[in-house]
């Protein structure tokens, strides 16, 4: 009785150390509980979740297995929470399927298992297996707009978009929750552009993203995001000196989202030296870690910048492909670009560029999660491309022969005479295969359809189709000085 009051005092601990934030003090409170009580299964569970929030993630998988053993209630959300980071951190993708399957043996229909397992395929470019998955789902949960919105984008690669529309609009008809009218009607705008059937795309847009922005509840803040660009400038006002690319320095890849950034990555992955990480967290978890940021970047001692060169690279050695140089395709990343410089001098940053106004369409036409709140309204995602622009404009000026502007326009339009300036930069030996479609590996970001395509030039110059909704956001960026190609 003794041991089990004690074990009960040191999760309520545990809790009251999440509540704070304080994970540190929750993962010694959850250990100590379970080291108290092994059998006491909500310990161990508890404890892996915070492990990996902490970014231990083999110690998570760990303590998921004991939360098992010991008999844990809902022994199909451990499976699942281990499947996550199977495969979103560790690169075990076949691990992963195993454990959402046993999920699945648990608790035939579990949605969550369903879902992550569908994720997963479309991840890994398994087209069938994906739409069966998704299939799945509908079976356990009818109408579901997740599964109905997956399967819809995937027909539309090569499909017929007015029919892909119209079993869009169809389901539609059939109601649904809120959450699944906005993931419909950001489908039903994709299937309709596909079509060419633009005003109704546009249309289609503003009500899948009013839907979402009330979803999330959050409205992107203009004058924060500008007072950390401001503070991320004044806490780097010198210019730093010219240095050579260190070639075992991780590659990043940064810009805005809907950049080309994805395809840039694939299109490295084909070189001999190069492994895709895909967009790593390791560098925003640090940043996270550093407070106040930026400015405590400017403190760190020694042995913590090691530590922390340390924990970067033992999440990029995770990365298949051992012995190749390893890519860090983060979008946001920009902002960090001088905690980055700080870790690593010598590496080399790429920074992906499209028409801005491209990239302003293509973010309309994407739910992103809450950490992309600025992606509801053109008018915020317009304020974002320029303090994007005003931003990089500083990274460029204290930090010269360190970043490489890199075009998706040009790539699309002549693709050697704008890779072979990227290879050489990179100090990579020009290599014929970066120019030859090549299967693309895993891809997690929403781009993941469209890079496994020939490379194609339909979505450079896609603005025109929507410049008369785009003009005011257009005088935006005119007026705060970001370049506008014709």
């Amino acid at each position: 009785m003794i041991t089990g009051n004690r074990a009960q005092g040191l999760m309520q601990q545990g809790a009251a150390a999440l509540q704070r934030g304080d994970l540190v003090h929750a993962a010694d409170a959850f250990a100590a509980a379970a080291e108290t009580a092994p059998a006491l299964a909500d310990a161990w569970f508890n404890l892996a979740w915070v492990q990996r929030a902490l970014r231990r993630f083999e110690e998570a998988l760990g303590s998921y297995g004991r939360a098992l053993e010991a008999g844990v209630a809902g022994p199909e959300e451990a499976h699942v929470n281990r499947a996550a980071i199977l495969a979103d951190h560790l690169f075990r993708t076949d691990e992963a399927v195993a454990d959402y399957e046993r999920a699945l043996t648990l608790q035939p229909g579990f949605a969550p298992a369903l879902a992550g397992l569908a994720q997963l395929f479309e991840d890994e470019g398994r087209t069938e297996e994906a739409k069966g998955a998704y299939r799945r789902l509908l079976e356990a949960a009818p109408g579901n707009g997740r599964a109905l919105a997956r399967i819809a984008m995937i027909d539309l690669q090569g499909g017929d978009p007015g029919q892909v529309a119209a079993d869009l609009t169809a389901a539609m008809r059939r109601g649904g929750s809120t959450e699944d009218q906005a993931e419909l009607l950001f489908a039903l705008a994709s299937a309709q552009d596909a079509g060419e059937r633009y005003g109704e795309a546009f249309s289609t847009l503003l009500q899948a993203n009013r839907l979402s922005e009330q979803l999330s509840g959050r409205r992107y803040d203009r004058a924060a995001f500008e007072q950390l660009v401001s503070r991320l400038i004044a806490a780097f006002p010198e210019a730093w000196p010219e240095t050579a690319i260190d070639q075992a320095a991780p590659i990043f890849l940064c810009g805005p989202f809907r950049s080309g950034s994805t395809l840039t990555e694939q299109i490295l992955a084909r070189h001999p030296d190069v492994r895709a990480g895909g967009e790593l967290e390791a560098v925003p978890a640090i940043a996270a870690g550093l407070q106040p940021y930026p400015e405590a970047i400017l403190q760190l001692p020694a042995d913590l910048l090691d530590q922390l060169r340390a924990a970067y690279r033992a999440e990029a050695a995770l990365v298949p492909g051992a012995g190749r140089r390893t890519t860090d395709k983060r979008c946001d990343n920009f902002r960090h670009i001088g905690l980055i410089q700080t870790l690593f001098p010598a590496a080399p940053i790429v920074h992906t560029s499209r028409h801005p106004l491209d990239t302003l369409v293509s973010t309309l036409f994407l739910r992103f999660g809450d950490g992309v709140s600025y992606g509801h309204r053109l008018e915020d995602a317009a304020h974002q491309a320029i303090q994007h622009h005003r931003l990089m404009q500083h990274w460029r000026r204290i930090m010269p022969g360190r970043i490489h502007d890199f075009s998706y326009d040009a790539l699309v339009r002549e693709p050697e005479a704008a890779l072979r300036p990227l290879a050489g930069f990179l100090q990579l030996s020009w290599d014929d295969r970066l120019l030859r479609p090549a299967q693309a590996g895993t891809v997690r970001t929403a781009s993941n359809w469209q890079v496994r395509q020939p490379l194609h030039a339909r979505s450079s110059g896609r603005w025109r189709h929507y410049a008369a909704p785009l003009e005011p956001v257009r005088r935006m960026l005119e007026a705060a000085g970001v370049p506008l190609p014709d």
